[in-house]
């Protein structure tokens, strides 16, 4: 599995800004599921931030939504949380392109790990 994370320049400085999980191509997502647990492992596609296509249907996933697994390099994601956020809208998790997570958030919950 290819992640993409995209990057922005602050002070003149290339810095990762958003993870991007994608959905459909996730085999391992079962939507009656509560969680699913990503496992990250580099290569990573790098993508800058003016690449990200605003009009695709995508996910933010809060550091609310973020589980720690005992699994060295990964972390869960509660899909029972992100399914009442997309209920409110009339979303189905089906319909989800991406998952989009900050940089700064998959880094804490890893570092938690140890």
């Amino acid at each position: 599995m290819t992640y993409t994370v995209y990057y922005d320049y602050y002070d003149g400085k290339e810095v990762p800004i958003w993870f991007v999980i994608p959905v459909k191509s996730l085999n391992l997502l079962d939507y009656e599921q509560d969680t699913v647990t990503i496992s990250i492992h580099a290569p990573f596609k790098k993508q800058e931030r003016d690449a990200f296509d605003p009009n695709a249907m995508n996910v933010t996933i809060t550091m609310n939504d973020l589980l720690l697994t005992s699994i060295p390099h990964s972390f869960g994601i509660s899909l029972s949380n992100v399914k009442k956020r997309l209920d409110e809208y009339g979303v189905l998790l089906e319909d989800i392109d991406s998952f989009i997570l900050l940089v700064a958030d998959v880094e804490e919950v890893l570092q938690l790990q140890l």
